[in-house]
């Protein structure tokens, strides 16, 4: 452990308030492991951050990649379905997301488009990034808003929305339980739900 504190602490200058941000930009952690990490004292001490400020560390860090992403996700993923290789992958992935757009197409596959239904869309997607769980998170909400024809505001305002809730619910339970169990927890949940997908995509085939 001790050996572990002090590599975490040179990589990131000791500096508990700049890991929680980093760590919450990253698209496998996000604020979901970057508040616990934050807060824990196993490994910063008496420096780990308090409740409100791994809050506010983890909410700033996971809310700047939003905008960043509903701008660049279209463009990049029209531009690496061109190339060879992962096109295949890229496909795929516009496939799966789309899955949700075909439940609000009319009759004649021809998108609907209301105030109506946009706040529908801002609503489950906001409930989508709420849920403080790996692959839910403002990286998959924003990539889903861009599928679904939302707005940037929108798209935006949702996502931030959903995160900040997610953030106060993770700080809450990071505050009620020892934070190196929740780092390991959602480290072992990643890992499960990659092995699983593996397998699955094994058995299709």
């Amino acid at each position: 452990m001790e050996s572990l504190q002090l590599f975490f602490k040179e990589v990131f200058n000791y500096n508990p308030v700049i890991a929680t941000i980093l760590m919450s930009m990253l698209p496998a952690t996000e604020a979901r492991l970057g508040i616990p990490f934050g807060m824990n004292t196993a490994i910063w001490g008496t420096s780990a951050l308090s409740a409100s400020k791994a809050l506010l560390c983890g909410f700033l860090g996971s809310s700047l990649v939003v905008p960043i992403i509903a701008l660049l996700f279209k463009p990049l993923l029209n531009l690496a379905k061109k190339i060879k290789g992962i096109n295949k992958i890229c496909v795929a992935l516009e496939n799966k997301l789309n899955l949700e757009k075909k439940n609000i197409m009319d009759q004649n596959n021809v998108y609907v488009k209301s105030n109506k239904l946009n706040l529908k869309l801002m609503f489950s997607i906001f409930l989508f990034v709420l849920l403080p769980l790996p692959l839910t998170g403002v990286y998959t909400g924003t990539m889903l808003g861009v599928i679904l024809n939302l707005g940037f505001l929108s798209n935006c305002l949702a996502v931030i929305s959903g995160n900040f809730f997610a953030c106060l619910l993770m700080t809450s339970i990071s505050s009620l339980v020892n934070t190196t169990y929740i780092i390991i927890a959602v480290l072992v949940f990643i890992l499960v739900s990659l092995i699983f997908k593996k397998f699955k995509k094994k058995s299709v085939k």
